[in-house]
């Protein structure tokens, strides 16, 4: 079987959980493909604020691919000035992967798990619970202002604690654990920063890989 050699190159670590929608993805549009897929873990290398040109030399240096997904929350901003500010790091860098594939989730990372309830009571260790949950319609993630505090609250009263109990509850710990419970993520097809990022492949699938 073929493979296509993967590496991501997020803003911070907690990001790394954007691996598991991409993983997704490729399988879906390249399942005559084996997809070997690494987070550039670059922790050790780097300290505090680095700018993304620095992280993205580092990342190809260490985590060599031939497919280099850069992502970006785009925190407010318009969704091309992410865009172009993601292409002026490659350009400043001077490296580049075979294909590279701008990553810019509405808002920030957390905006991509906020649509799978039974994930969510999963993660928080009660797939049982009854208790509502309000969960955003997937089209309307970008009038959110703050996903990541969201989701830490919907897992939260999934878990069905009281407020003794809930103190040891590490939400953050388990948004990881959600990315991985998740196992269908078509519906994030609604976000136009998820479509963007589905047409990327595509084109790669028609004009690259087969």
């Amino acid at each position: 079987m073929k493979t296509i050699n993967c590496t991501l190159i997020s803003d911070g670590s907690s990001d790394r959980m954007l691996a598991y929608p991409l993983r997704w993805l490729l399988n879906e549009l390249f399942p005559d493909y084996g997809i070997n897929f690494a987070w550039a873990d670059l922790s050790r290398l780097i300290s505090g604020k680095v700018k993304l040109s620095d992280r993205i030399s580092l990342g190809l240096e260490y985590y060599p691919c031939e497919l280099l997904f850069i992502h970006r929350d785009a925190e407010g901003q318009p969704f091309e000035q992410r865009i172009k500010e993601i292409e002026t790091a490659l350009e400043v860098s001077g490296k580049r992967a075979r294909q590279n594939i701008p990553v810019v989730p509405t808002r920030m990372t957390e905006a991509w798990f906020l649509h799978d309830e039974q994930a969510i009571r999963l993660a928080a260790g009660n797939p049982n619970g009854t208790m509502p949950l309000s969960l955003p319609n997937v089209k309307n993630v970008h009038q959110i202002s703050d996903p990541k505090e969201l989701l830490e609250k919907l897992l939260r009263e999934a878990t069905g604690l009281n407020k003794r109990r809930l103190k040891r509850f590490k939400p953050r710990r388990e948004m990881h654990r959600l990315g991985e419970l998740i196992k269908d993520y078509s519906l994030l097809r609604e976000q136009q920063s998820f479509r963007h990022l589905e047409s990327s492949l595509e084109t790669l699938r028609a004009t690259v890989f087969y």
